[in-house]
């Protein structure tokens, strides 16, 4: 019964099923492919709509940051204000349902004994991988008991998994942008009304210690949080479906908006990142069968004409940038030529 349940719960949750992508035949054009050419340590070529998933979940249950609050460290302190002001009520049942649209499918791996409602605060964040310049999206979900802390707004499971959805789903040019903007959103209840929203770390009357330790929570870097259990999920490749409804696809303004409309998306590596990956990544956000040399020549010959380029210090070039980028250009073109060839 419980089962039947969750299926019935997870079908009328999804619209949207996600769509395996590790075997797709676009994925030879990235660095680290098995069967990608070699001009691709130079430059990488990625579909927007390709990502990897992530979920992680820190259960704060067992942690000391619910002690007297004069015995509070200030990390402690803040990390409590944080689950105070961005959280909800969830059901254990909603939770998987969280981890299962998702990507999640091998849930007994949690261990999570809590049979009943538990406070949550949820944080996202994409960006791409340094190495590989791969899309990634991570959930993050920090747990705890529900009598631990006042108790707020409840959320229905119809809105938790609208504002999952609404993150998960995201493709085409702004999966790439945001990616790029290594874009960080929090959810918590709508103020004076009904429903979630996800805001941006800058709006969300974060302190920037309250962010650090956000992010420091995230990569197991927080100190003074113990007794924080964390377990990280790599669900793998996804397809990012195309939605039907372009309402699901209206993103608030607030989180930031591209204004380039072109069909193709050219990043050069930021000066912050390690230069072990490839200087250059295209990003191709539409429906496409690049399937040859020519293709991806004429791909990057038409991102270069719409001066779709995205760099450091908000997306503009320094004259030092540019002249790397005709080098580089250059020589990709080259070695596309080279690759027309070869699959002609």
């Amino acid at each position: 019964m419980a089962e039947r349940n969750r299926s019935q719960r997870q079908e009328s949750t999804e619209p949207v099923f996600l769509k395996d992508a590790t075997s797709h035949p676009f994925l030879r054009w990235a660095v680290g492919h098995p069967d990608s050419p070699s001009w691709t340590a130079l430059g990488s070529m990625r579909h927007a709509n390709i990502v990897q998933l992530e979920f992680q979940y820190h259960d704060h249950c067992a942690a000391a940051i619910f002690s007297e609050e004069d015995m509070l460290s200030n990390e402690d302190r803040s990390l409590k204000s944080i689950l105070e002001n961005h959280s909800i009520r969830i059901s254990r049942e909603q939770l998987n349902d969280v981890a299962f649209i998702w990507g999640t499918r091998n849930q007994s791996v949690w261990g999570l004994g809590l049979a009943h409602a538990m406070r949550a605060t949820f944080y996202f964040k994409t960006y791409c991988s340094q190495s590989s310049w791969q899309i990634k999206r991570v959930l993050h979900c920090n747990i705890w008991e529900e009598e631990q802390l006042p108790i707020s707004k409840h959320s229905n499971t119809e809105d938790l998994m609208t504002a999952i959805l609404q993150v998960r789903n995201i493709h085409g040019r702004e999966s790439a942008w945001f990616a790029l903007q290594s874009t960080n959103l929090i959810l918590r209840p709508k103020r004076g009304e009904g429903g979630l929203e996800w805001v941006p770390f800058a709006d969300s009357n974060l302190t920037e210690k309250a962010s650090n330790i956000l992010s420091g929570l995230a990569t197991g870097r927080s100190q003074g949080t113990g007794g924080v259990c964390r377990v990280r999920l790599d669900n793998g490749l996804f397809w990012t479906a195309t939605v039907l409804n372009n309402q699901d696809q209206c993103l608030p303004a607030s989180w930031g908006k591209d204004n380039r409309t072109g069909d193709y998306l050219l990043a050069i590596r930021s000066s912050s990142w390690s230069d072990t990956g490839p200087k250059f990544c295209l990003f191709v956000p539409a429906e496409t069968d690049c399937e040859s040399g020519s293709e991806l020549l004429h791909v990057l010959n038409q991102a270069v004409s719409e001066n779709s380029f995205y760099g450091d210090d908000n997306c503009q070039l320094s004259h030092h940038d540019r002249m790397a980028l005709r080098h580089g250009v250059c020589t990709w073109r080259t070695a596309l030529t080279l690759e027309r060839t070869n699959t002609a």
